[in-house]
């Protein structure tokens, strides 16, 4: 998807960067970021939240040292029986299956800051009690996080 250039995607290629200036009173941020990670920090006074946050891993399963490890395996689980908990038109709100994974329909990437996309996929409100309780699952609010 990045078009071969293998130079991103290296184990130093990891960066800092700070918005706004550091105060105590004032809001600034921070966040650090590079292949599979981004962790964003919103700092107001003492008040530090730690959100939007994206960890993921490819391949998810590895040997290591004679050890079978399979990464992101709660997340994966959860984030499955939430998909298959959906109708067929919910699905249809969740899913775009009209576009193909050509790596050229990404929106949201390097150089557009301050973005505002639309609203899409399916609002919690449209949901059963018992897809609600999927969606509030730890480990599918950890989905996000694992490219699996």
């Amino acid at each position: 998807m990045n078009g071969g250039n293998r130079k991103i995607l290296t184990e130093g290629a990891y960066f800092f960067t700070f918005m706004g200036t550091q105060s105590t009173t004032k809001p600034w941020g921070f966040q650090y970021e590079g292949h599979h990670v981004a962790i964003n920090y919103f700092v107001l006074g003492d008040q530090v939240v730690m959100t939007p946050t994206f960890m993921g891993s490819e391949p998810t399963k590895i040997t290591y040292k004679g050890e079978k490890i399979h990464l992101c395996k709660p997340e994966t689980k959860a984030g499955l029986a939430m998909i298959r908990s959906l109708t067929k038109a919910q699905r249809a709100e969740v899913i775009d299956s009209k576009k193909e994974k050509s790596g050229t329909d990404m929106v949201a990437g390097a150089g557009q800051d301050n973005l505002e996309l639309a609203y899409a996929g399916l609002p919690g409100s449209k949901m059963t009690a018992a897809q609600k309780q999927k969606l509030l699952d730890p480990g599918f609010a950890r989905v996000a996080r694992c490219d699996a």
